[in-house]
């Protein structure tokens, strides 16, 4: 049975100079498409119900992520350790309620709570980028009124503004950021009438999960009002006879 520390010591070795020549040329954007198939994968699992290979399909999965974290190693970005411990400190700052003195409220208010604690830390993190460009004006790194990269706070793409506090890339970004956050704050969640699955809406009459649902709820009650008219009818004749 391989470690955790094994396995990151084989993804090292891969993309040593003795390696693989394929992991070696690999970078950030290469793998993209690599990452978006074996996370469909996952769920295409998940949905056949498939628990062997799911388990094969997370490990794909865990392999892009440690691929990832080792490109960034090595270009002295961040390492595994980095992204661990990123993820465990957001888990206890986004779950007061497990790891601090809150109460559980309802669904609503803990929902609430997150997207709180999340625009916070959004806030935090624009804070500390504002003090390092601060740092680079008053250091005379970068003068007023040249072009600075900045990240899209919608797409995450990097975009040149002349203004420091510019959150989005354009026009459309900006747009579709604040209808996502509308409709984030009237999601709720529902369960399908039909499958029983519990799905996000933020209608307040949705009573099935899809189309596939609202049709086969569909049949379901036609049938059921047959099967009705027949039973009436029979009852009807018998009483007759």
């Amino acid at each position: 049975m391989y470690s955790y520390e094994e396995l990151v010591g084989i993804i090292a070795e891969l993309r040593s100079d003795h390696g693989c020549p394929w992991d070696k040329a690999q970078t950030h954007e290469s793998m993209i498409s690599c990452l978006r198939n074996e996370c469909e994968e996952v769920v295409e699992a998940i949905e056949q119900r498939d628990p062997e290979n799911l388990c094969e399909e997370l490990g794909d999965v865990l392999l892009q992520v440690l691929l990832h974290a080792q490109i960034a190693k090595e270009e002295g970005l961040f390492t595994m350790d980095d992204v661990i411990n990123g993820l465990a400190e957001k888990m206890i700052r986004r779950h007061p309620h497990v790891f601090g003195d809150e109460e559980y409220g309802s669904d609503e208010q803990n929902q609430a709570r997150w997207e709180e604690i999340k625009r916070q830390e959004f806030l935090k993190k624009e804070r500390i980028r504002s003090r390092e460009r601060y740092q680079k004006l008053k250091s005379g790194e970068r003068t007023v009124g040249v072009p600075v990269t900045l990240t899209c706070k919608c797409c995450g793409q990097e975009f040149a503004s002349k203004r420091t506090n510019t959150l989005f890339c354009g026009p459309n970004c900006r747009s579709k950021f604040y209808r996502q956050e509308a409709a984030e704050s009237r999601s709720r969640a529902c369960t399908c009438e039909n499958c029983g699955r519990v799905f996000t809406t933020t209608r307040a009459d949705v009573k099935y999960c899809g189309d596939d649902c609202r049709y086969q709820a569909q049949i379901k009650r036609q049938g059921a009002r047959k099967k009705a008219l027949r039973e009436a009818k029979n009852e009807k004749e018998t009483k007759t006879a």
